[in-house]
């Protein structure tokens, strides 16, 4: 290797694929531990902070996450089909977090254990929709393609 060529470290699409799994996992993970901070913090206290401002959060977080999720089918693929395979994962998975920590702030200011079970199913669903496997790689392939 001669000082000043290029680096030795692999591009980023030749990454070890354990390598995104870990940083999948590490996503879903933080899904999961939302559901235990909320559930200790529910159990050890019955303050509520601020349900006055549910009726308007509720709804609102609900439109912010389904926007999320269009990003995450629709806006994600489109943007990021030139760009590299581990960028388009973490910015979909990121965006699929979002919506669990929605859920969490909701539960923390208050509102009901369906809704937070709601956000947190729905961060689930979506991470476990994405995983970085064969099949989710061919598809970014595809859209390298287009």
């Amino acid at each position: 290797m001669i000082a000043g060529g290029p680096s030795m470290n692999p591009p980023e699409e030749e990454k070890s694929p354990r390598t995104l799994w870990l940083m999948w996992g590490a996503f879903t993970y933080s899904v999961l531990i939302y559901g235990v901070v909320g559930y200790l913090v529910r159990r050890s206290s019955s303050l509520s902070l601020a349900t006055e401002m549910l009726p308007i959060l509720t709804p609102l977080f609900s439109v912010i996450g389904l926007a999320e999720t269009s990003a995450v089918f629709y806006f994600v693929p489109s943007y990021f089909k030139t760009k590299s395979y581990v960028s388009y994962c973490m910015i979909r998975w990121a965006l699929a977090e979002a919506i669990g920590t929605q859920g969490l702030v909701l539960f923390l200011l208050g509102t009901s254990w369906m809704i937070f079970g709601t956000f947190l199913g729905w961060a689930l669903l979506l991470n476990f929709m994405m995983m970085p496997n064969e099949n989710d790689r061919s598809k970014f392939n595809s859209l390298r393609i287009q």
